[in-house]
């Protein structure tokens, strides 16, 4: 997927992130969710929580755009195509509060997948896939895409039930 990264005036159903640095590691990871106007941001998250990743505590949830950034600064990031209208994006955001797409997994269904399956329908991590390429090589990496895929089709069925 191709993207670019700007700092423009926010839209409702914009997919936004933030730098993370946690242990003053800068810039560790990304932080993402869905603008959704009026201040607010949905995204999968553990606030409340001293730590965003911790699975347990994970659920999509809105909140303020200002507890989102947390004292840092949001980048827009906007696909040189669109799946989904603006609408269509917020709607499947806020339709996801509270329950999510499935159980979260920092490699297999993060924050950053959620935003990019409302946007795209596609629930992917440019951050996990450069991890796994750089550990693991190109067939370490198709492995994942393909547990990732399971796992994906094994939620939605869930869910659909």
């Amino acid at each position: 997927m191709r993207y670019e990264v700007t700092n423009t005036i926010l839209e409702a159903g914009d997919i936004i992130f933030v730098h993370r640095s946690p242990l003053h590691i800068k810039n560790l990871y990304k932080h993402y969710g869905i603008y959704i106007g009026n201040n607010k941001v949905v995204h999968f998250t553990a606030l409340g929580c001293s730590r965003e990743t911790n699975a347990k505590l994970a659920y999509i949830q809105e909140t303020s755009l200002e507890q989102f950034i947390n004292g840092g600064l949001y980048e827009i990031e906007r696909f040189t195509f669109n799946v989904f209208s603006k609408t269509e994006i917020v709607n499947r955001a806020k339709q996801s509060i509270g329950k999510g797409i499935g159980t979260y997994s920092l490699i297999f269904n993060n924050c950053e997948h959620f935003a990019k399956w409302c946007a795209t329908g596609i629930a992917v991590s440019s951050q996990v896939n450069r991890i796994v390429r750089a550990i693991l090589g190109e067939m370490g990496f198709n492995m994942i895409v393909l547990r990732s895929k399971r796992t994906m089709r094994r939620s939605l069925k869930a869910k659909a039930a």
